[in-house]
């Protein structure tokens, strides 16, 4: 008996002290550049009248400053680089969490990759300090499961083997990645170059209701919703079922009554002209002011008399 509580207080003693080593890499990673935006989350830092949700595409097209010197509201940018709507949701329910000021309204960016069938993102270890028996977390993991094993969130430590310091090198190169609440773009200005790659795109009808929960958790709280698909340049060879996805994103918006605009349509003339875009779906920085102040901006006004 004497040699099993010994055992046990060995094993007890072993997992407090993993525990805290966990919390200290999670506090010293929580200082790193790449994660202001989930900081700000946790920190109640965001505040905000609109905050803006979606892929690397809202984090680069939509620039804060202007729509707030613009419409005089705060603005904050929660779009993310290689953030399915997975994350997305994560971010909502956590930013409604901890904020005592609940925006008045939310632009979801929904494009390809917000419910395209993949199981991993990049940059996975974004919501490492936070996920730790998070319940959140571990609910809405369930197809990224390349990247957050289940075991991730219940284990201490282990999540964090082979990315510390992967963390760490993107931090000293990189510093930051939100210089303008939650705004970062950091493509390039040059000649757009030419990607044919022209490959369908498997739609998960999991991310689909994802999709359905978030709109229901803003009109649950009170916030006006709308959803915007941004720019794309208009020969886009990227994927070749765009009017699939586009018809995913109308019945979505007919279903809930939420307004809706397809800022790439061939029509538009900004998504003519390669000077603004750095690919077929990303604008470079004079790309997302031009579009930011003379499209998006105007939109906004108008739809809520701002």
């Amino acid at each position: 008996m004497k040699k099993f509580c010994i055992k046990i207080l060995c094993f007890a003693s072993f997992f407090l002290f993993v525990l805290f080593i966990d919390l200290i890499i999670s506090k010293s990673i929580k200082f790193s550049g790449f994660l202001d935006s989930w900081n700000d989350i946790y920190n109640n830092n965001i505040n905000a009248d609109l905050v803006i949700f979606g892929t690397s595409r809202a984090q680069a097209h939509l620039v804060s400053n202007i729509i707030e010197d613009s419409l005089n509201i705060k603005v904050y940018n929660l779009g993310g680089i290689t953030q399915p709507v997975d994350l997305q949701i994560i971010r909502l329910i956590e930013h409604l969490k901890h904020c005592t000021k609940k925006p008045k309204y939310i632009s979801l960016e929904i494009c390809f990759f917000s419910i395209e069938n993949h199981k991993g993102v990049a940059n996975d270890y974004q919501i490492y300090p936070w996920c730790f028996l998070n319940k959140t977390y571990i609910k809405y993991t369930d197809l990224l499961f390349e990247s957050y094993p289940k075991y991730y969130f219940y284990i201490p430590l282990i999540r964090y083997k082979g990315s510390f310091f992967k963390l760490i090198n993107e931090y000293s190169t990189h510093k930051t990645d939100t210089c303008d609440k939650g705004y970062y773009n950091n493509f390039s200005n040059s000649k757009m170059a030419k990607q044919d790659f022209n490959y369908k795109i498997t739609i998960n009808q999991q991310r689909v209701r994802y999709l359905k929960q978030f709109i229901e958790i803003c009109q649950a709280n009170k916030i006006k919703i709308n959803i915007i698909y941004t720019p794309e340049y208009y020969k886009q060879k990227l994927y070749k079922n765009k009017q699939e996805i586009l018809d995913t994103i109308n019945n979505l918006v007919n279903t809930y009554k939420i307004p809706f605009y397809n800022f790439s349509n061939d029509s538009i003339e900004i998504n003519k002209d390669t000077t603004y875009f750095s690919d077929y779906c990303h604008m470079n920085k004079l790309g997302a002011n031009k579009f930011t102040s003379e499209y998006y901006v105007p939109w906004i006004k108008q739809l809520y008399g701002l």
